[in-house]
Formats: structure tokens, sequence, C-alpha cells
């Protein structure tokens, strides 16, 4: 399952709100999180979910770059990333579906 979980600017490690519309979703379901530019239209960066944690959510120097953090309970995310992700940018992340399979046509 593909989500789009952010969109437009999205600011390093600033505690943003999941985009309209996505689905509730346990950590341990995510497999893939990318960035795919708002400039090029093309995947530019993937990176590494960090487990999340109280501390380190309110820790405003963290994640790490190029990691991205979820609190599935807020309904938030927090990311640092290399590259900008300025207007036009989607933050995707490919899910484990639930108890269906996905049909490929």
């Amino acid at each position: 399952m593909l989500i789009i979980i952010g969109r437009d600017v999205i600011a390093d490690f600033a505690q943003t709100a999941y985009a309209a519309g996505v689905p509730d979703f346990e950590e341990a379901d995510i497999l893939l999180v990318t960035h795919v530019s708002g400039e090029t239209i093309i995947a530019t960066v993937d990176y590494t979910v960090d487990p999340y944690n109280a501390a380190d959510w309110a820790n405003g120097a963290l994640p790490a770059v190029e990691h991205v953090m979820f609190n599935t309970g807020a309904r938030q995310f927090k990311i640092a990333s290399t590259v900008p992700l300025p207007a036009g940018s989607l933050l995707l992340v490919v899910m484990r579906p639930k108890g269906a399979r996905v049909k490929v046509s």
C-alpha cells in the first residue's frame, strides 16, 4: 500500500501532522519511506525509520539526518534530510497491507 504521508514544504525536525486521509498504521508495517522531489519529479532519498520514543520525539535535534520518526498516536512525523523538501514534494510511505492481498493490474 502506498501512502502520501506529507506533501509540499516539509521542515526538518518539525512535528508535522499527517496529510489528510492517511489511515491509521503501525510503525512495524512500514516497508519504505521515500521523498519524491517537487522539482525533479524523481525519488531522491530513502529514509531510515527510527523507533518512536518520547525523549527523542521531544528532542529538537532528532531524528538523525536521512531518518524519519513517526508518532502514530499523535498522527505526526519528524524528518531530517539533506535534500530540501520544497513545494510540490511528496513524502511517501510503502506499507505492508493488513489482511488483504494487493491485486496488481
